[in-house]
């Protein structure tokens, strides 16, 4: 291919797990889609898509680290839970996830991250049945 899009803003019914992740390893494109109400959350993220530390603190998506293929999440909050947390001397505060613990979860860009959201909520408002594929403005 002479192009690629950085971004794919898809469907579940369309693009299914598998195929997410060999675009993303193949091709390095990242494709998100909104996570199936069926579909179980796994650790750090929580109801709502709010990624948390095992003790409730939220956490920041502090990006994707290339070479290793890993998402640091991190604290971010001016006033954090850690200064009352029982784990707070052996906590480094920065947690990694591999893209591949779960292709819609983390892909190349998390479903938690805000760039995600608007993206997930332009595709969503702008998207009907007749046109699948809707270019975002």
């Amino acid at each position: 291919m002479d192009w690629l899009p950085d971004i794919v803003v898809g469907d579940m019914g369309y693009v299914g797990l598998e195929t997410q992740r060999k675009i993303r390893e193949r091709w390095r494109v990242t494709v998100l889609t909104k996570l199936k109400s069926d579909m179980n959350l796994i650790p750090p993220f929580q109801a709502g898509l709010v990624a948390t530390c095992r003790q409730g603190q939220r956490l920041t998506w502090l990006g994707l680290e290339a070479r290793d293929q890993l998402h640091w999440f991190g604290v971010t909050d001016p006033e954090p839970l850690c200064q009352k947390c029982w784990e707070q001397t052996k906590c480094a505060r920065q947690f990694s996830y591999a893209p591949d613990d779960h292709e819609i979860l983390f892909g190349q860009i998390p479903l938690a991250s805000p760039v995600a959201k608007i993206l997930l909520e332009k595709f969503v408002r702008g998207s009907n049945r007749r046109n699948p594929t809707r270019k975002i403005n």
